[in-house]
């Protein structure tokens, strides 16, 4: 039998949670925060899949006061030097924070190839 329910008041205090993970790859830990409904759904308007990624992570990737460390524009254009060991295995603790499945994100990658390839996002950044 479920516990209580939950009331409309406690849905919506919840917040993005942040987590610290460690990344091997990288030799230390970051603080990732959660993307927000309306984060993720907008990085489904970005083609690129690599430009996807690094907007996720620019958005996710936190400083020690919890603001963002990085620009959209910074990891796009850092993209073309990270080692790709690194970016993986912070891909895979952004999808793990966010809920989204392996499976999920394969379906994303196979939409993106299907896609027309673009130099970059859009332009207009994600918020």
């Amino acid at each position: 039998m479920p516990g209580s329910l939950l009331t409309k008041e406690q849905i919506l205090a919840r917040r993005c949670k942040t987590e610290e993970v460690t990344l091997k790859a990288w030799g230390g830990a970051v603080k990732l925060r959660e993307l927000s409904t309306d984060q993720l759904l907008s990085l489904n308007e970005i083609d690129n899949l690599t430009d996807r990624n690094m907007t996720m992570l620019s958005l996710m990737i936190m400083n020690g006061d919890g603001a963002p460390m990085f620009s959209q524009e910074e990891l796009i254009q850092a993209a073309k030097h990270l080692g790709s060991s690194g970016v993986l295995e912070a891909i895979g603790a952004a999808n793990k924070i966010n809920g989204i499945t392996e499976a999920a994100a394969d379906s994303v990658a196979k939409k993106s190839e299907t896609a027309p390839s673009t130099d970059s996002a859009s332009g207009s950044p994600v918020t």
